[in-house]
């Protein structure tokens, strides 16, 4: 009776592991973390013997990495008044990855899969600064603002397996992604007082001042792309069957 006892968690844990490639209930959906996506959640639906569609939607929790407000790099600004003005442009970003992927298991008899994701990137950004004049302090300070617009493709090819019972299931993939070229985009607004020409006379000089942040803000995507063209890939999650 002993002996069947210390048998019995083993047991348990067998039955409750037992790899089901391609389980009764085709739909199932969970949530994970890892990386790119430091958190996520995910859907997934057997659509063949052999194959699921589904996808991630994840978030970045960028205040917990970054500072909230991102220097960007300062900027000298002559109004039509001939009076100069100092920016120094900060940015907010939030990040997100909507990626749908297909998931492929060459054998019936085991778990293991391959798996192609298609990740699309949105980084949205608020743009905040002060025009400080430079030499005249008695002129006005001008707050400026504006938003960023970043969008990505992240390929990702990985290998998994899934651990499942006929209730819950828990994956693990490991891959590479490759980070594609980036998409930017910005806009920047002011009001521009009278006294300084206001913003119909220094029309000019408010789209030189956008062009420079997404001029900065796309060398930044840039470096990012260069150090991490292409990453490693982990993804763990946990979900049932439904």
């Amino acid at each position: 009776a002993l002996r069947q006892f210390r048998a019995f968690p083993l047991s348990l844990l067998l039955c409750c592991t037992q790899a089901l490639a391609f389980p009764t209930r085709p739909f199932s959906a969970g949530v994970g973390l890892g990386v790119p996506e430091f958190t996520f959640i995910e859907a997934q639906v057997a659509v063949f013997v052999r194959c699921q569609l589904g996808a991630t939607f994840g978030a970045l929790p960028i205040p917990g990495l970054l500072p909230k407000n991102v220097p960007l790099d300062t900027q000298t600004v002559s109004l039509s008044t001939g009076d100069t003005f100092t920016l120094e442009p900060k940015v907010t970003p939030s990040f997100y990855l909507l990626s749908p992927f297909i998931r492929v298991f060459p054998s019936k008899d085991n778990n293991f899969y391959l798996q192609l994701m298609w990740s699309m990137l949105r980084l949205t950004a608020a743009i905040t600064g002060d025009l400080t004049p430079r030499d005249n302090p008695s002129l006005p300070t001008v707050p400026v603002t504006g938003s960023v617009l970043i969008t990505q493709s992240m390929p990702t090819f990985s290998v998994g397996y899934f651990f499942s019972s006929q209730i819950y299931y828990f994956n693990l993939a490991i891959g590479v992604a490759h980070m594609m070229s980036p998409t930017t985009s910005t806009s920047v607004s002011a009001t521009i007082p009278n006294s300084l020409g206001g913003n119909s006379t220094n029309e000019e000089q408010l789209n030189n001042i956008n062009a420079d942040i997404q001029s900065s803000v796309a060398s930044a995507s840039a470096e990012v792309r260069k150090t991490y063209g292409f990453s490693p890939s982990l993804h763990i999650s946990f979900g049932f069957y439904f």
